[in-house]
């Protein structure tokens, strides 16, 4: 049988090759599941649990509430930890040449972070982020540029890092702090080994003695 199809149009790769022939794995549930009431462009649902109330699978624990709405049901069971109000935040963010001035950092791609921010009865605010991306530092033998990746994730106070102006939230400063936290004090891809010259060379610090 011959499938009909059409002249043209656009035909993208579905990069299936990557994981076809690998064998199905079972994933370990997390300890913590986050149903989020706004999903789509519709209206927010509205919670029909409260605070350590016991949820089963299956169970309806939002109710649509606007044209453009739909109820949610529960994909696990446990019990109700918290119900708050969450920022999801996702992007990238450049940073200019007077950051690196005074770091070790001679060049920043673009930093790119994912998470939520939330806040408290008293005003506290609080963050869980992943932030990545990659940094170049001198190596510390050769003095080259060399990339330098970083993964950080942070579950952390944020109240005095944040910037109060017409609703927004400027976390540029924390997000840079935290980068340069992870620029470590030496490092190099030189072969120790190879290091050496007439009377001298590197030895490690078992290899240095008294």
């Amino acid at each position: 049988m011959h499938l009909k199809s059409f002249i043209g149009g656009i035909h993208p790769k579905d990069q299936k090759h990557y994981t076809k022939d690998l064998p199905i794995i079972k994933l370990n549930a997390s300890d913590e599941v986050v149903f989020l009431l706004k999903q789509h462009i519709g209206a927010p649902c509205k919670p029909l649990v409260k605070i350590k109330d016991e949820v089963k699978v299956g169970q309806k624990i939002a109710c649509e509430d606007g044209f453009v709405s739909s109820p949610i049901i529960s994909s696990v069971s446990g019990t109700v930890k918290a119900i708050e109000e969450r920022m999801d935040i996702s992007g990238k963010v450049s940073y200019d040449a007077k950051f690196l001035e005074n770091s070790p950092i001679k060049k920043l791609d673009d930093v790119n972070y994912s998470g939520f921010i939330t806040r408290n009865d008293i005003d506290e605010y609080f963050i869980n982020i992943h932030i990545y991306g990659t940094m170049v530092l001198l190596d510390s033998v050769s003095l080259e540029e060399l990339d330098y990746p970083y993964d950080i994730n942070i579950d952390d106070e944020i109240t005095d890092f944040i910037e109060k102006n017409q609703n927004a939230l400027d976390i540029n400063e924390f997000l840079w702090q935290n980068i340069v936290l992870e620029v470590p004090i030496r490092y190099t891809l030189c072969d120790a080994e190879k290091l050496k010259g007439d009377n001298w060379c590197v030895l490690s610090s078992n290899e240095g003695g008294e």
